[in-house]
């Protein structure tokens, strides 16, 4: 499984997410970009190997941390959510979108997106283990139709 963690401040939600994930037995890789703009450029190359998207949304827009805006996160879900409707995305951010709800289902019909205001491992295990039981699934029967 190959999850994106776009976060400019990723080191202790990172460190937790990989300890926790490692300790469970879970598989993955990680990649972790610290703006808007290096996460579009990995997006835009490696689209279709994304497994699953962690996205805070205060970000800045360079990686020298200009151009912070408290919903610049929404862009890069707007650019996955184009690239490939089908990868689940977590926000993982304090900060509110107004009338949220409706804003993500207007805006991103097809996705699955998750809010969590502070991650629960507990949550986050249980979620990353179901999306790698159909990652395995969807592999197997991929190779089965080749």
């Amino acid at each position: 499984m190959n999850i994106l963690f776009v976060d400019d401040q990723p080191v202790l939600k990172v460190e937790h997410a990989i300890n926790h994930l490692k300790t469970k037995g879970i598989e993955f890789s990680l990649v972790v970009e610290k703006s808007v703009n290096s996460a579009i450029r990995y997006i835009n190359t490696h689209k279709n190997e994304i497994d699953l998207a962690f996205v805070d949304l205060g970000l800045p827009i360079f990686n020298n941390g200009e151009g912070y805006a408290p919903l610049e996160g929404l862009y890069v879900i707007d650019f996955i959510y184009r690239k490939n409707p089908k990868v689940p995305i977590i926000i993982n951010s304090s900060t509110v979108i107004p009338d949220e709800e409706a804003y993500l289902n207007d805006r991103f019909p097809e996705a699955t997106i998750v809010h969590v205001h502070n991650l629960d491992f507990e949550w986050f295990e249980d979620y990353v283990k179901k999306l790698s039981w159909m990652y395995r699934l969807q592999r197997k029967t991929w190779s089965f139709i080749l």
